[in-house]
């Protein structure tokens, strides 16, 4: 392949679609069409020679050639970004590792790109990420306790109650009342971080041990509840705050204290006018 063939769109298609196992969301992410990003990994697939994905029923899986390059094409990509980052003052780069911040910074774009349209924002994934190149950065987004104090300033940017959530079918398929209880809830399987469940427990005094499924992010919190896998106990108002047609239900629980999940932006050097302009306006949008 010639370097002036190279189109570098097709490889952050591929990047993107690799990281959130679904169109839908790679298209919001990179403020594209859901057609756009399907075009752009059949055409990759074409010129690389194989097939990147295969299609199921809750997204797209990595093929074993896609989670082969997925490492280089990254590597290539972040690298190429942090070049171009210096030349223009006008950009932001922004990292985050948990899916409802993610939701919530993809329904912010419209109406930040609306207000700012000439700042380019790229949005990457935290996880993984050396320490020294987060650090780069103009800032990192995360649950608070998951931002190292001593190396990050940070920025509160909204505040949730870690509820209890089940999707409407399981709700009616297991009779479960709203408004209930602790011990009703506890009846069921669990689906939650396990430091964000810890904590719960802790407030609440509970010795009680259901059945537990711990996922690492609400990335998978998140389909597991929505697929009457359990109960979920994660912030879910964020997520159904931006998602208001969400087949989920928030469960009041009337005998409990409930615990807060906070999240935070944290950052190294000095923000920049445009990251403080993006900053100030997410924590108005969230607010509203």
């Amino acid at each position: 392949m010639q370097l002036g063939n190279i189109n570098l769109n097709l490889y952050k298609s591929f990047v993107v679609a690799f990281e959130t196992k679904n169109l839908g969301r790679a298209a919001e992410i990179l403020m594209v069409t859901r057609e756009a990003i399907r075009k752009s990994i059949k055409e990759l697939g074409n010129q690389l020679g194989f097939e990147l994905f295969i299609p199921h029923s809750r997204g797209i899986e990595p093929t074993d050639k896609a989670k082969e390059i997925y490492p280089k094409i990254k590597s290539a990509i972040e690298s190429l970004a942090s070049l171009e980052t210096p030349a223009n003052p006008n950009a932001i780069r922004i990292a985050v590792s948990n899916a409802s911040v993610e939701v919530i910074i993809v329904a912010y774009f419209k109406v930040f790109h609306a207000q700012h349209p000439n700042i380019q924002i790229q949005l990457l994934k935290r996880e993984g990420m050396k320490l020294e190149d987060q650090k780069n950065l103009d800032f990192i987004v995360d649950a608070d306790h998951m931002i190292d104090k001593n190396e990050f300033k940070t920025i509160e940017i909204i505040s949730g109650a870690g509820d209890f959530v089940a999707c409407k079918e399981f709700i009616k398929k297991n009779n479960i009342q709203n408004p209930t209880t602790k011990d009703e809830i506890l009846k069921f399987p669990i689906i939650s971080r396990e430091e964000i469940w810890k904590e719960f427990q802790s407030c609440n005094k509970i010795k009680t041990k259901p059945h537990f499924i711990n996922v690492a992010s609400i990335d998978m919190a998140f389909p597991l509840t929505e697929d009457s896998f359990g109960i979920g106990h994660f912030a879910a108002e964020l997520l159904l705050k931006i998602k208001p047609n969400s087949n989920l239900v928030i469960l009041n629980v009337t005998d409990i204290v409930k615990t807060y999940v906070t999240y935070s932006c944290g950052y190294k050097n000095p923000l920049s006018p445009p990251a403080r302009a993006f900053i100030d306006g997410l924590i108005k949008f969230c607010k509203v």
